[in-house]
């Protein structure tokens, strides 16, 4: 399984209501799983500023592929761990 295929089988298992975008709640699911332990709205409502997107709408795939690619993103994941999350969530 290559790493867009992680990915994207994270970005849809994530997806909860199915409606193309990870949300507050839906990110907080992957922010956890990457350790992440501090106040997850603020960080979230910033990190949708940054990529200037509504908050209330949350990111798409795109997105979420950029943040987990950009080895600059505070959510860079590597293959290893993309594949650690995969094997967690199946």
């Amino acid at each position: 399984q290559d790493r867009r295929d992680a990915i994207g089988f994270l970005f849809h298992t994530l997806d909860a209501d199915g409606d193309q975008r990870l949300n507050l709640p839906e990110l907080e699911r992957f922010a956890a799983m990457c350790g992440f332990s501090g106040e997850w709205q603020t960080e979230y409502e910033v990190m949708c500023e940054v990529l200037k997107i509504p908050s209330s709408k949350g990111v798409d795939f795109l997105q979420f592929n950029r943040l987990v690619s950009d080895e600059k993103s505070n959510a860079y994941c590597s293959d290893e761990e993309l594949q650690h999350m995969v094997m967690y969530l199946k």
